[in-house]
């Protein structure tokens, strides 16, 4: 059981779902969730797309590398961008070479090519909806 209250607290309880025993406590397969559907074409991969350990939306794109992190609809991770440990929420757009680690990415948001930011495991960076850093 987890709260939400914070920042710091939304980053950790999205972190816990990259662990397989959690989703399944949480969506167990005999009271599945049932939502309104937007379906959207599946994530497309470059191919020097890498990902691991990661959740990765229907509707992305992928040419960059993605390590521990949860990547919501319609998101662009660009051509060598590294993005590890991060929250990218529909719409955010991860230029090429840029490099984000401990970010919690707001709607639209969008992050320059070759851009650095750097946040902690005990404080993630906040990138603001619609903001372009």
């Amino acid at each position: 059981l987890m709260r939400v209250n914070s920042l710091q607290s939304y980053y950790d309880a999205s972190m816990a779902l990259l662990d397989g025993q959690t989703r399944k406590e949480l969506f167990p397969a005999e009271r599945p969730i049932l939502t309104r559907v937007r379906d959207q074409v599946p994530a497309k991969y470059g191919l020097a797309a890498k990902v691991q350990n990661s959740l990765v939306a229907d509707g992305c794109i992928v040419e960059g590398k993605i390590e521990n992190s949860i990547i919501f609809r319609g998101a662009k991770i660009g051509k060598n961008a590294v993005v590890k440990n991060c929250v990218i929420m529909s719409g955010v757009v991860v230029g090429d070479g840029a490099h984000l680690e401990y970010v919690v990415a707001d709607r639209d948001a969008t992050i320059r090519d070759t851009r650095t930011l750097i946040g902690y495991e005990t404080y993630p960076l906040f990138v603001e909806k619609g903001s372009m850093i």
